[in-house]
């Protein structure tokens, strides 16, 4: 019997229905449902890039203006008339300062001395706004009833912003000796006694009151005590004018050659029992400055022919000069003052961002440049406004940015 092969298995009708049988296709690639895809996922990147670039645009936005204010360079040849008078067109005020070197030398003898105790106290008004004068020789007690008394006029400021006016001034003991060696203690003024002023008119020390002295002290002779001092003197005029520089206030100007300083020989400082004599030199420096603005006003007015009245400050260039300086004495005393000025400075006119941005929050560029152009003091402005399809300013001021740049 031979072999059967499979055929022969299936009966003729199965065999006819297995060889027509389709062949499933369900999961077969169909090119027409692919089609769309690459156009949808285009348009999905497309819409994506949109949003990213706005929100880039509208983190990057912004509204700015850089304003270059009106600026003059005038030589100046002139005098100005300057009062103690705050409300004035040309106030002055003076800053005072003193300090004291001394330098130890080889004694050649000793001499009896009576020396008087003296230190700086800081002056207060707590009293009023109105600014308060005392004259020469005005008494300060100290806690044990040692009298100190003034050699020169004093004024206090009076109270700003609810803070009390001070006025820094040396004071000196009634008598010589160690008595009135007091250190740092507070003072009342015995003349203001019984009075509303006496509580709030006071004095505290800032440095000890001390240099009290009575008894026989090392000395050396004058030809070389003259020739330490003169050193001490031509370090203590650097050392007076660098720091009187850092003590002005701020918004008042300090003009070339407008420091007075006088020097005063201490006696020698106490004797330590070593055989040296402390050669005591002090410095006192008094600056004349003026408000910077009203100083550029006045000068404006002076040198400028087209100058209105117009809110002005100095630029960087000022080489004026004083050229007529009162002695040291003439200025702490001084009500009135003819300045003589010499030299070139820059004036600058004053612009007020404030009033910028308020003027043109919700204008157009051309509305804003038209606002621009009528406000006095501008040269010119520079507007700048992003996204770069922007053509007005935001409503809200806050969202301007003003610059102003000077020279």
């Amino acid at each position: 019997m031979g072999a059967k092969r499979v055929e022969d298995i299936i009966p003729p009708s199965r065999r006819r229905a297995a060889s027509s049988e389709p062949v499933p296709v369900a999961d077969t690639y169909e090119p027409s449902q692919k089609s769309g895809r690459p156009i949808i996922t285009l348009f999905l990147i497309l819409i994506g890039a949109l949003i990213v670039g706005g929100g880039v645009a509208m983190l990057f936005a912004g509204a700015k203006v850089v304003v270059h204010p009106l600026e003059r360079e005038v030589p100046v040849n002139t005098t100005l008339e300057a009062s103690e008078v705050e409300t004035a067109p040309l106030p002055f005020e003076v800053v005072k300062i003193e300090k004291v070197a001394t330098q130890p030398v080889p004694a050649d003898g000793k001499e009896t001395v009576e020396e008087r105790a003296s230190g700086v106290v800081t002056v207060y008004n707590e009293f009023s706004s109105t600014q308060q004068r005392w004259v020469t020789n005005t008494r300060f007690e100290s806690p044990d009833g040692r009298i100190f008394r003034v050699k020169e006029p004093v004024v206090i400021p009076g109270m700003e912003d609810g803070k009390p006016g001070t006025v820094e001034v040396t004071i000196h003991a009634d008598e010589a000796g160690e008595a009135y060696n007091v250190g740092l203690v507070d003072f009342t003024i015995p003349g203001l006694a019984g009075s509303p002023q006496f509580e709030s008119l006071y004095a505290k020390a800032k440095t000890p009151l001390s240099g009290g002295f009575i008894g026989e002290r090392a000395v050396v002779s004058e030809s070389k005590a003259a020739e330490v001092r003169a050193i001490a003197r031509e370090a203590l005029t650097k050392d007076l004018n660098d720091t009187i520089a850092d003590q002005i206030p701020s918004g008042f100007t300090l003009l070339e050659d407008s420091v007075a300083v006088v020097f005063e020989s201490l006696s020698n400082g106490a004797d330590d029992g070593s055989g040296q004599a402390n050669i005591r030199e002090k410095g006192t420096a008094i600056a004349l400055v003026f408000p910077t603005d009203a100083l550029a006003a006045s000068l404006a007015e002076k040198t400028i022919a087209s100058y209105d009245e117009d809110n002005v400050t100095i630029g960087a260039t000022n080489t004026l000069k004083v050229g007529n300086l009162p002695s040291a004495g003439e200025l702490q005393g001084a009500t009135e003052l003819s300045v003589a000025l010499e030299g070139t400075v820059d004036i600058v006119w004053k612009v007020s961002a404030e009033e910028i941005k308020t003027g043109i929050a919700g204008k157009s560029r051309e509305a804003a440049e038209s606002v621009l152009g009528n406000i006095s003091g501008i040269d010119r402005a520079e507007l700048i406004l992003r996204p770069f399809w922007r053509n007005s300013f935001p409503t809200d001021s806050e969202k301007i940015t003003v610059s102003v740049n000077a020279s």
